[in-house]
C-alpha cells in the first residue's frame, strides 16, 4: 500500500470526524443560549431559590479555608515533632534470628 493509497483511505475517516465536531459544537452552542421564555423562567426562579451549584468565588472561599485548616494542622504536627518523640517500649517480642545452614557445596 503506497502513502497516496492510506492517505486517501483516511479521508472519509477524517470528514467524519469533522462533521462530528460540528455536530458537537452546535449542540453545545444550542444549549447555551435558551430562548426568552427560558430565560425569564431562569430569572424568576433564581430570585426565590439559591443556585444549585457555587460561584466560583465561593468554591476559591472554600478552598482558601481548607487550606488554611491544612496548614495549622501541619503546624501543629511540626511542633510536636520539633520537640522530640519518646517512646516507650512497653512489650517487646522475642527476637528470633535464622539459623544458617550450608548445602552440600559449601554455600549457604
Amino acid at each position: 500500500m503506497s502513502s497516496t493509497t492510506r492517505s486517501y483511505s483516511s479521508r472519509p475517516l477524517l470528514a467524519f470526524v469533522a462533521v462530528m465536531l460540528v455536530v458537537n459544537t452546535a449542540i453545545q452552542v444550542a444549549s447555551l443560549t435558551p430562548s426568552t421564555a427560558q430565560a425569564q423562567n431562569r430569572t424568576q426562579s433564581n430570585s426565590s431559590n439559591p443556585p444549585a451549584f457555587p460561584n466560583n468565588a465561593e468554591v476559591q472561599r472554600r478552598q482558601a479555608d481548607a487550606l488554611v485548616d491544612i496548614n495549622a494542622k501541619l503546624a501543629r504536627i511540626e511542633a510536636k515533632l520539633e520537640k522530640g518523640l519518646s517512646v516507650k517500649v512497653t512489650e517487646m517480642p522475642e527476637i528470633k534470628f535464622p539459623t544458617t545452614t550450608t548445602d552440600a557445596s559449601g554455600g549457604r
